[in-house]
């Protein structure tokens, strides 16, 4: 995916957790923890602030969401391999 702002990926992770809170949607554990985790901290953040997403693999999903700025980790979403 490359750079996003941190209001962009707020706007469509929230939407994601929000499917997944509701059922509908029905991602692994791991991966609704790691999305709460990231809406959490980029609320936090200034909303133009630059956020790198790192898709470390496709197929299981592997993605890394950092702060362009620091280097920090927000959060990493791996799916489970079946």
């Amino acid at each position: 995916m490359g750079k996003t702002s941190a209001k962009s990926l707020l706007r469509i992770m929230t939407i994601r957790h929000s499917m997944q809170v509701e059922g509908k949607t029905h991602p692994h554990p791991s991966v609704v923890k790691a999305t709460k985790q990231l809406v959490e901290k980029l609320a936090e953040l200034d909303p133009t602030e630059a956020i790198d997403v790192v898709v470390l693999a496709e197929n299981p999903v592997h993605a890394q969401y950092i702060r362009a700025r620091t280097g920090e980790l927000l959060a990493e979403i791996q799916m489970e391999d079946n």
